[in-house]
């Protein structure tokens, strides 16, 4: 057998032998009591246990005192410098991670980028305080000069410890408002996103070395694109991508600042690259909800329903407080033809987030093509609960749902003309304007909005974003295609065109490269070869 696989290899230098574990007393950390000799970790919420290596692990770090311990340092202790693969201490500090998290320990394991590991409190508190970093009483008796010229050794070392210790403080209470900063982020609504980007903000006021906190405060930026007229937006566009380069010179592996990059300088029909980048940074934050979302995004665009459903359900089990994802789980109920679970999921969620915009555009959506267009004129109408809508957007939806509500003749000639007027304004009415014809059945329309939407062809180019008045429906999600493959546009993909429509958008050469076809109950005419 190779010695290598097994790990049995010893390394040249000298190994420490850890503390039997049997022989470790029981001792506080955080808010949980460790007990070394049972491999258990008793928090508030619960007790989780772990294996040995991981408990050594957590001791090291522990009789570190806040000190970083390197990956060198993590072996020659806890494995007794034989070598293992990187795996190893990847799996350790991972399960360590996750118990103290089961049990609410107070206390994570913090990266240190390109150094190492240490312990860290919740809100960033130091584990202690060690003795020999004290300052030693004075004695007003009087010196020699051996004694004055140690002291001022002694006092010399002693600044100097403290001196670290303070910087290693600052990093952890940066580490702590990052992770503060991430969570309200997650909670997806504009307060939330606000206090995010203050937290980050703090936290590189602590460590202006904390890439990840520099990686958070790109995305946001590029966030806020969505919410600036055209004047504005170049200005924060290089901002962002300042903040991006930042954290990753000091940290090239860091998934936020990865993940700024992907958005930055995602191609417009690079979807494969793309969706590459994300499934790496997803691999190395599972839960990191611009990726999540991104992901999301991207397949329900490209007509993969399932990969999309299973994306969102996976960022609901990770953020289940994030307005975003619930109205999105939604929509997925209505694609999937479950309108009553659709309705169960929107209704709860516009109770718990009334300001939200996007939540009420759900209720709208799924009001407006399972029959009930009625239900959303008065949506529509209630101006003291609709959120700030451009002129042409209410046009539009008013003539689409009576249209829906009363399909004659002149009403839908009525929805043709007022969904061609705001499909020139901002993307999301074009969106809109597709999914009012289709349903409709005026496919013709819906082809030339859908024409001049994507593939920029015809005499219905609208522009990429509102020039001046950026409101729900210029906001950049829109820009992509998950309209195309809802109920809505049922008869557009049942339509001849489609197939032609597909691959002059680049989604045929997409899908062959891929091998992977959009869902058989979303494909309508598509031609599949």
């Amino acid at each position: 057998m190779n010695d290598f696989a097994n790990g049995s290899v010893q390394s040249e230098a000298s190994a420490e032998e850890p503390v039997p574990l049997a022989r470790r007393p029981d001792f506080r950390l955080g808010k949980a009591l460790i007990r070394p000799s049972l491999r258990v970790i008793e928090g508030p919420a619960g007790t989780a246990s772990a294996e040995p290596r991981v408990i050594q692990v957590l001791l090291a770090l522990h009789d570190a005192n806040s000190a970083v311990l390197s990956r060198e340092d993590l072996l020659r202790v806890c494995w007794q410098g034989r070598i293992v693969g990187d795996d190893a201490i990847n799996r350790a500090i991972a399960e360590l991670r996750k118990a103290a998290a089961a049990c609410d320990a107070g206390f994570t394991v913090e990266t240190i980028s390109r150094v190492g590991y240490r312990l860290s409190l919740d809100g960033g508190a130091p584990l202690s305080v060690p003795a020999e970093w004290e300052a030693p009483p004075s004695n007003p008796s009087g010196l020699s000069r051996r004694t004055a010229i140690a002291g001022a050794g002694a006092l010399a070392a002693t600044t100097l410890a403290l001196t670290v210790f303070a910087s290693h403080r600052s990093t952890a209470r940066a580490a702590a408002l990052v992770r503060e900063g991430r969570r309200a982020y997650e909670a997806g609504t504009a307060l939330s996103r606000k206090r995010a980007a203050e937290l980050f903000e703090r936290a590189l006021a602590e460590d202006r070395a904390n890439a990840a906190a520099l990686g958070w405060l790109s995305i946001i930026q590029f966030d806020s694109l969505d919410t600036l007229p055209n004047a504005q937006r170049a200005a924060v566009a290089i901002e962002s991508r300042r903040l991006m380069q930042r954290a990753l010179d000091l940290d090239p592996s860091e998934p936020t600042a990865r993940m700024a990059r992907a958005m930055l300088e995602r191609g417009i029909d690079d979807w494969i690259a793309f969706e590459r980048q994300l499934d790496e940074i997803l691999r190395d934050d599972p839960t990191l909800s611009p990726a999540l979302n991104a992901a999301m995004l991207l397949f329900q665009g490209v007509g993969r329903c399932r990969d999309s459903l299973a994306i969102n359900e996976r960022a609901l089990a990770a953020i289940p407080g994030s307005p975003t994802f619930q109205w999105r789980r939604a929509m997925k109920f209505w694609i999937f033809g479950r309108p009553a679970d659709a309705d169960r999921v929107i209704d709860s969620a516009l109770e718990m987030w009334p300001t939200e915009i996007q939540v009420w555009n759900t209720r709208l959506t799924i009001y407006a093509f399972t029959g009930r267009p009625r239900a959303g004129l008065a949506m529509l109408t209630d101006e003291a609960s609709r959120p700030r809508l451009r002129p042409e957007a209410v046009r539009a939806w008013n003539a689409g749902l009576e249209a829906l509500s009363l399909p004659s003749a002149a009403n839908v000639s009525a929805a043709e003309q007022a969904c061609a007027t705001a499909a020139l304004i901002q993307p999301g009415m074009a969106a809109n304007a597709v999914m009012i014809l289709s349903a409709l059945g005026a496919l013709d329309a819906a082809y030339a909005v859908a024409e001049g939407f994507v593939a920029k062809r015809g005499n219905l180019i609208g522009p990429q974003s509102s020039s001046t008045n950026p409101m729900l429906y210029s906001a950049r999600t829109w820009r992509g295609t998950q309209w195309l493959f809802t109920p809505a546009t049922r008869r557009l993909r049942a339509d001849g065109r489609f197939t032609p429509f597909c691959e002059q958008i680049g989604y045929i050469d997409y899908w062959r490269k891929r091998g992977i076809w959009p869902d058989k109950f979303v494909r309508g005419s598509l031609v599949v070869a």
